[in-house]
């Protein structure tokens, strides 16, 4: 199965738990695991706390000040700090595929305080280049 796929199992299988949702607000490679049978694991949770807004939209409960802090996987919400679903989740599953398809991450020219402003203030997005020989010609299209 596609390491693609897999990750979007993973992410909507946490967003659609019971009671609440689980949304990462923190998904970037690093917190894409593989275990030692080659099942997909995500980690990294546990770092971001949220204020529930209403059934299924958040805040970040103690939101990062500095914009230059973080990351480019995060959705331009989070950055904002404006209120936000699991969909901040789906944003940065985006990045992650971006970063696999190119082989570098958006933006990858610039500093990445740079990148993060053009994206989270700016509402820059890349566009694919298709560099790797072995993306599928679906993609394309």
């Amino acid at each position: 199965m596609p390491m693609s796929y897999l990750k979007h199992k993973g992410m909507n299988y946490l967003h659609q738990c019971k009671p609440e949702p689980v949304i990462h607000c923190n998904l970037k490679p690093k917190n894409v695991l593989l275990d030692n049978v080659g099942q997909l694991k995500i980690g990294g949770f546990g770092l971001t706390k949220l204020s529930k807004v209403s059934a299924d939209k958040f805040k970040l409960a103690h939101p990062k000040n500095d914009i230059l802090n973080l990351s480019i996987y995060s959705a331009p919400e989070i950055c904002r700090n404006e209120i936000f679903d699991g969909s901040v989740d789906t944003y940065s599953f985006g990045v992650i595929l971006y970063e696999m398809i190119e082989g570098a991450q958006p933006f990858h020219n610039k500093a990445r305080e740079d990148a993060v402003k053009l994206i989270c203030l700016e509402g820059k997005r890349p566009h694919l280049k298709y560099k790797s020989k072995s993306y599928p010609v679906e993609l394309k299209e």
